[in-house]
Protein backbone atom coordinates (compact mmCIF):
# COMPACT_ATOMS: atom_id res chain seq x y z
CA UNK A 1 0.00 0.00 0.00
CA UNK A 2 1.09 3.27 -0.90
CA UNK A 3 1.22 6.11 1.83
CA UNK A 4 0.95 8.59 -0.67
CA UNK A 5 -1.85 7.31 -2.88
CA UNK A 6 -3.78 6.27 0.39
CA UNK A 7 -3.31 10.13 1.61
CA UNK A 8 -4.46 11.46 -2.01
CA UNK A 9 -7.46 8.95 -1.55
CA UNK A 10 -8.40 9.74 1.46
CA UNK A 11 -7.93 13.81 0.68
CA UNK A 12 -10.19 13.06 -2.32
CA UNK A 13 -13.00 11.20 -0.17
CA UNK A 14 -12.89 14.24 2.23
CA UNK A 15 -13.19 16.99 -0.41
CA UNK A 16 -16.38 15.28 -1.87
CA UNK A 17 -17.57 14.50 1.61
CA UNK A 18 -17.46 18.15 1.91
CA UNK A 19 -19.08 18.62 -1.67
CA UNK A 20 -22.09 17.02 -0.39
CA UNK A 21 -22.74 18.80 2.76
CA UNK A 22 -22.27 22.11 0.89
CA UNK A 23 -25.04 20.50 -1.44
CA UNK A 24 -27.21 19.63 1.63
CA UNK A 25 -26.68 22.55 3.28
CA UNK A 26 -27.90 24.49 0.09
CA UNK A 27 -30.80 22.13 -0.58
CA UNK A 28 -31.96 22.69 3.29
CA UNK A 29 -31.43 26.65 2.67
CA UNK A 30 -33.75 26.37 -0.03
CA UNK A 31 -36.90 24.62 1.60
CA UNK A 32 -36.10 26.87 4.63
CA UNK A 33 -36.74 29.61 2.86
CA UNK A 34 -39.85 27.86 0.89
CA UNK A 35 -40.92 27.31 4.07
CA UNK A 36 -40.99 30.42 5.65
CA UNK A 37 -42.71 31.80 1.93
CA UNK A 38 -45.54 28.75 3.07
CA UNK A 39 -46.04 30.03 6.32
CA UNK A 40 -46.52 33.62 5.11
CA UNK A 41 -49.06 32.38 2.48
CA UNK A 42 -50.20 30.41 4.76
CA UNK A 43 -50.94 33.05 7.46
CA UNK A 44 -52.43 35.74 5.27
CA UNK A 45 -54.54 32.62 3.72
CA UNK A 46 -55.87 32.69 7.51
CA UNK A 47 -56.47 35.96 7.80
CA UNK A 48 -58.14 36.52 4.79
CA UNK A 49 -60.39 33.70 6.16
CA UNK A 50 -60.97 35.14 9.52
CA UNK A 51 -61.95 38.51 7.85
CA UNK A 52 -64.20 36.37 5.65
CA UNK A 53 -66.07 34.52 8.55
CA UNK A 54 -66.40 38.02 10.51
CA UNK A 55 -68.49 39.42 7.58
CA UNK A 56 -70.51 36.42 6.61
CA UNK A 57 -71.34 36.46 10.50
CA UNK A 58 -72.07 39.85 10.42
CA UNK A 59 -74.07 39.44 7.08
CA UNK A 60 -76.33 36.83 8.97
CA UNK A 61 -76.68 38.95 11.80
CA UNK A 62 -78.04 41.57 9.99
CA UNK A 63 -80.13 39.10 7.96
CA UNK A 64 -82.22 37.81 11.49
CA UNK A 65 -82.58 41.61 12.48
CA UNK A 66 -84.21 41.75 8.83
CA UNK A 67 -86.20 38.53 9.46
CA UNK A 68 -87.62 39.39 12.43
CA UNK A 69 -88.48 43.45 10.82
CA UNK A 70 -90.22 40.70 8.24
CA UNK A 71 -92.04 38.96 10.39
CA UNK A 72 -93.49 42.05 12.56
CA UNK A 73 -94.64 43.50 9.06
CA UNK A 74 -96.51 40.07 7.96
CA UNK A 75 -97.82 39.57 11.25
CA UNK A 76 -99.45 43.25 11.21
CA UNK A 77 -101.06 41.99 7.41
CA UNK A 78 -102.16 39.04 8.65
CA UNK A 79 -103.88 41.04 11.96
CA UNK A 80 -105.42 43.96 9.57
CA UNK A 81 -106.62 40.49 7.55
CA UNK A 82 -108.20 38.93 10.29
CA UNK A 83 -109.72 42.45 11.81
CA UNK A 84 -111.52 43.00 8.39
CA UNK A 85 -112.68 39.62 7.03
CA UNK A 86 -112.82 37.83 10.78
CA UNK A 87 -110.39 35.45 10.63
CA UNK A 88 -112.89 32.57 9.01
CA UNK A 89 -112.47 33.80 5.19
CA UNK A 90 -115.92 35.67 5.50
CA UNK A 91 -116.10 39.31 5.46
CA UNK A 92 -118.00 40.48 8.60
CA UNK A 93 -121.64 41.62 8.69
Amino acid sequence: MDPERTMEFLLQQAARADERDNRAAERMDRFEQELRVMARQGARWARRAFSAIDRNAEQIRLLGEQQKETEARLNAVIALVDRKFGGNGSQPA
